[in-house]
């Protein structure tokens, strides 16, 4: 086991202090069929972390895979007198060889992060089997540093990679958020919901801990017309701004080209590009391109339009052409 995976383990087993999950992870990827019960609550928050400073090196986050040589993991990040937050990941069952292009896909998209913006922020990815948060299963999960994600047995192919690469942008998009707060402009988020809605979490009497859980997973126009990606997005803030910082990973185009910048998923889509942005203007590459490299090499054609993406902007009025939707992208 890597010496620093090894210390965290230790200290997140030991460690009574608040720390933040995303429990839900990105449940994304077209066509993949949610685990029957998924972890989605509002946990303990954790402070956050600072910035890099001048005398930190610069590097990657560690990724590693748990295999079936390794036992099971578990954190127990449960204040005293909180309900139990503990979050556990088994071992793999997947062939070497799987595992070695997860490990490839999720290290190239880490290379996608301007060199520095992640320090101090993310020590390391774990990955492995099954993940359960507060005896919750999951896709993904955050905590003291951490991120957490999950392949099974029959994850082969673009699918999984599309469900990865989301999955792990939505974990670290929670934990730059907590990290630079101050650089997210909340009000000007909230001015892009609908009139009077509250998100679920905002509806919890005295910032109760409660399970939010039982909700569907299919996008359809009206949560569109809304102004969110995915019905789990109207929980809570976070993780409504969780599923814009995801596609804006996976395929900005989808949300920066084909949504009018008046649309509600248009001005969310760039308080979300222009938080990222306040951190570090590099990320623009990011925005600016056609998405993942890795899933970009695997789809259809260029010009051979998402069906289902076009259908939505057109029917919701938001879709945007010409020479102005390509200025506002920038």
């Amino acid at each position: 086991m890597i010496p620093l995976i090894r210390t965290l383990i230790c200290l997140a087993v030991v460690s009574s202090a608040p720390l933040g999950c995303s429990p839900s992870g990105a449940l994304l990827a077209d066509g993949l069929v949610p685990a029957a019960s998924e972890a989605d609550s509002q946990p303990p928050q954790e402070s956050p972390r600072a910035a890099g400073s001048p005398e930190a090196v610069s590097r990657r986050p560690e990724v590693s895979l748990y295999s079936q040589a390794q036992i099971p993991l578990r954190m127990d990040f449960s204040p005293s007198g909180e309900p139990e937050w503990v979050i556990e990941l088994t071992s793999t069952p997947l062939a070497s060889a799987v595992q070695d292009r997860i490990r490839n896909v999720v290290e190239r998209e880490l290379a996608r992060y301007p060199a520095g913006s992640l320090d101090r922020i993310l020590d390391a990815v774990l990955i492995g089997g099954d993940l359960t948060v507060g005896g919750l299963t999951a896709r993904g999960a955050y905590a003291f540093g951490l991120v957490f994600l999950t392949i099974g047995e029959r994850d082969w192919g673009q699918a999984t990679d599309e469900r990865v690469i989301a999955t792990l942008h939505h974990e670290i998009s929670s934990l730059l958020l907590r990290a630079h707060r101050e650089r997210f402009d909340e009000t000007r988020f909230r001015g892009a919901l609908p009139t009077g809605f509250r998100y679920e979490a905002d509806r919890i009497e005295n910032g109760a801990y409660q399970q939010l859980r039982g909700w569907e997973f299919d996008v359809s126009l009206g949560y569109l017309e809304a102004g969110f990606l995915k019905p789990w997005a109207m929980r809570s803030l976070e993780q409504d701004f969780n599923s814009y910082a995801e596609e804006l990973f996976v395929r900005p185009p989808r949300l920066l080209r084909m949504f009018a910048p008046e649309s509600l998923v248009g001005r969310k889509a760039r308080v979300v590009r222009d938080f990222y942005l306040a951190i570090d203007p590099r990320f623009a590459a990011v925005f600016e391109g056609e998405g993942s490299p890795i899933l970009f090499q695997q789809t259809q054609p260029a010009g051979h339009a998402d069906k289902a993406a076009t259908s939505g902007a057109a029917t919701c009025g938001a879709a945007t052409t010409g020479a102005a939707a390509e200025a506002e992208q920038r």
